[in-house]
């Protein structure tokens, strides 16, 4: 009886999609976290660049 019910539990594949998509979705996120650790100094870098050019600007609060 525990044998059968050991078989037929192996042998259902219901949620085995959802099990497919949480490894799809890890794998994802595992990516992105890698490639912004990478990538984090240039970016960092970069960001400054831009916030310093935006503080720069002259912002004019006139219609002339």
């Amino acid at each position: 009886m525990l044998l059968t019910a050991l078989r037929s539990f192996l042998r259902r594949d219901t949620g085995a999609v959802t099990i497919d998509w949480v490894v799809l979705t890890a794998a994802i996120m595992g990516l992105s976290l890698a490639i912004v650790g990478v990538l984090w100094d240039s970016l960092t870098t970069n960001v400054g660049f831009l916030n310093r050019t935006i503080e720069e600007k002259a912002i004019s609060t006139s219609f002339e």
